[in-house]
């Protein structure tokens, strides 16, 4: 940590003075602290212009905002109940070291010195205490969101910490203050998101700084209700007797939906994504009706799938022998019945000259 010095003036003689030369203004910036910590005030004094002889100085008086923290003399220092036990003066240098530092500790220092000539100097600096960042939280103000028709109100909060800047993000990407549809306010402790979709899921986060700490949220991911879209049946429309068989629906929903189903219009006792039929027969086949209903959305939709019966080689041998089979019958039949004829009609002929002789 850069220490800024302190401006060295002479009001009687400056342009003789040796302990500053060339020196107008303190080094750049203040000194900065974290609360608890320490700090150490330097100022830009040499051992040259002590002196070597006696006493370096015949006075050091440090302030704080114009308020007395020590006065040092040759004869004895005096410290401001204040700082009991939380300051220690270099009598030799001027230095000021001040410990368990609190934010009320920020603010203007001053010293002013004489030296054993009488010469004058004096310098002042500044001095900022910052408490850490700490348990940085994120909350949203609901939890039951819908595409379109809800909006979200996520708030940043930190158990410790001041001076605070506040930075969202989505992801991997840095959220604007101010767009559209996505706003930050409240200095930067809230992010809005109006109208959401399921594409304002997150993860958010919220970055929490100041000089001397910063610190980051749990992700936040945030749950959309739509759906159900898309709804389809996969699985087999041709099935062979005695095969397993199963059936799959599925749909785009958040929550994931219930599902129901129906066969042939009739409900039926299995619930879930998966219809099995473990062997199929002849009352299997028909209209499967797969029903998927999202109760944050109060949303359903279904989908239909047929199944058919396809014949397997055995069905096929069976129906091609029971048609041979039956064409043999039908030419058996004519056999016979061309055979029956054959014989009546002899038998006719023979009946009749039989009686003819007669």
């Amino acid at each position: 940590m850069k220490r800024p010095q302190l401006l060295c003036v002479n009001v009687f003689m400056l342009a003789a003075l040796a302990l500053c030369p060339g020196q107008a203004a303190l080094g750049a910036g203040s000194l900065t602290g974290v609360t608890g910590g320490r700090t150490t005030f330097e100022t830009n004094l040499s051992l040259t212009d002590q002196n070597t002889t006696g006493p370096p100085f015949r006075s050091i008086v440090w302030l704080f905002n114009l308020n007395n923290i020590v006065l040092y003399t040759p004869a004895g220092s005096l410290v401001s109940p204040a700082y009991r036990k939380r300051i220690s003066l270099n009598t030799t240098s001027g230095w000021l070291d001040l410990w368990d530092l609190t934010v009320g500790d920020s603010g203007a220092y001053t010293v002013d010195i004489t030296t054993h000539t009488d010469q004058q100097l004096n310098g002042s600096t500044g001095l900022n205490v910052y408490e850490r960042v700490s348990s940085v939280t994120v909350t949203p103000n609901t939890t039951e969101l819908l595409e379109f028709n809800s909006s979200v109100r996520i708030s940043c909060h930190v158990s410790t910490g001041t001076s605070l800047s506040y930075l969202w993000m989505n992801g991997s990407s840095e959220i604007p203050v101010l767009s559209d549809r996505v706003q930050v306010g409240d200095g930067g402790t809230t992010l809005t998101i109006l109208n959401v979709s399921r594409y304002d899921r997150g993860p958010y986060t919220c970055n929490v700084s100041n000089p001397v700490s910063n610190d980051v949220g749990r992700p936040l991911t945030l749950t959309i209700g739509y759906g159900p879209e898309r709804l389809a049946i996969i699985g087999p429309s041709l099935v062979e007797f005695g095969e397993v068989t199963v059936l799959y629906c599925s749909a785009m929903s958040v929550p994931p939906p219930s599902y129901t189903w129906s066969l042939n219009g009739v409900h039926t006792t299995v619930q879930g994504p998966v219809y099995v039929i473990a062997s199929v027969n002849s009352s299997d086949y028909g209209k499967y009706t797969c029903t998927a209903v999202n109760t944050l959305t109060d949303l359903s939709q279904a989908a239909d799938h047929v199944v058919s019966l396809k014949e397997n080689r055995c069905s096929a041998a069976i129906a091609t022998t029971a048609a041979v089979m039956a064409a043999c019958l039908v030419a058996v039949a004519a056999g016979v019945g061309v055979v029956v004829g054959v014989i009546a009609r002899r038998v006719y002929k023979k009946s009749s000259y039989e009686i003819t002789e007669l």
